[in-house]
């Protein structure tokens, strides 16, 4: 599934389906708004600011959903079984996937800050 680009580059859905409860990751250029994905469930977020990490749970906790908007557009939306993100493998191939999306594709966001929080605090064991 891919979601409509106005400058001709459509945001990239990445399924680790392989990963305990499913991930996915919906990778937005600027200046799309990953929150404005068909896939996206910007409801499940608490409030959001661009620039910051944004993040929101089940009331079961049975789900994460977290997103990233650039300052100038782009980011990404990401959700999955909680499972997921205490998986080493899981986090071992997001991370680096969101971070070189993130450097290729927005400006204006503190990449080694927001590798830090994913790497630690997102995927506890990537």
């Amino acid at each position: 599934m891919e979601g409509a680009a106005e400058a001709g580059e459509a945001c990239r859905v990445v399924e680790l389906s392989h990963c305990p409860g499913g991930l996915v990751i919906v990778l937005c250029p600027a200046p799309l708004d990953p929150l404005s994905h068909p896939l996206a469930k910007p409801e499940k977020l608490g409030g959001v600011r661009p620039g910051s990490l944004s993040m929101g749970y089940e009331d079961d906790w049975s789900r994460a959903y977290y997103a990233l908007v650039a300052p100038g557009g782009g980011g990404f939306y990401m959700e999955g079984g909680m499972d997921a993100f205490d998986d080493p493998g899981c986090g071992a191939e997001a991370v680096p996937l969101i971070m070189q999306w993130l450097a290729a594709h927005t400006r204006g966001l503190d990449l080694g800050f927001i590798e830090a929080i994913l790497s630690h605090r997102v995927f506890r064991s990537a």
